[in-house]
């Protein structure tokens, strides 16, 4: 009771709840304008909640294939970096810009590449797809396509050494064979190598 009537002197009455006040989902919709903040922010969340929720779903339910498992998760991880680190903006909660458009172009690509992945793993063996009968597996174009989208997220992610590093063991994957004394290696074709990343 004391303690009650300290509060109150303050000017706080801690007895009384404001049920008028709205909720933040409430909030959100009702507004006229919803800005581009909540929504960004919104999908950021469910992709960084994405990643564990689909270990944990594996981990109880067994595992899928093994190139769904990987592809998801790096779908996962680059579409949250294509957002969470955008073109032309410093921050993702700044003021959208032309640039904008691209990031959702990226990401259309990806989702497009893990709905194709996913298409060729569950529906049809897709090694018997070429392009437009020039003997170039669909596979080869769209794995250098996400390796392409992949480097781009992690320039803006984690900067230049973290792209520079993958580029050199693709570099010299391709080219080992000219290297000198103990770094020669085997010749690695750019099919077979796009069919192992």
């Amino acid at each position: 009771r004391m303690a009650v009537e300290a509060v109150k002197r303050k000017g706080i009455d801690w007895s009384v709840a404001d049920e008028s006040r709205e909720s933040f989902l409430e909030h959100v919709w009702s507004s006229a304008k919803v800005d581009h903040k909540w929504v960004l922010a919104l999908l950021l969340g469910l992709l960084a909640l994405l990643i564990p929720m689909f270990v944990l779903y594996r981990s109880y339910f067994g595992n899928v294939d093994y190139r769904i498992e990987t592809s998801l998760i790096v779908t996962f991880v680059v579409m949250y970096c294509l957002l969470r680190y955008p073109l032309g903006r410093k921050k993702w909660s700044d003021r959208l810009n032309g640039w904008f458009a691209i990031d959702v172009l990226l990401v259309l690509f990806v989702v497009g590449i893990e709905a194709y992945l996913a298409w060729g793993v569950y529906v049809l063996d897709t090694n018997d797809l070429l392009f437009f009968n020039t003997g170039v597996r669909v596979d080869h174009i769209v794995g250098a396509i996400m390796i392409a989208i992949t480097l781009e997220a992690t320039r803006r992610g984690f900067g230049w050494i973290m792209v520079a590093l993958p580029l050199v063991f693709i570099v010299y994957s391709l080219f080992a064979q000219y290297f000198p004394g103990g770094l020669r290696g085997a010749p690695v074709s750019w099919t077979y190598l796009m069919e192992i990343l």
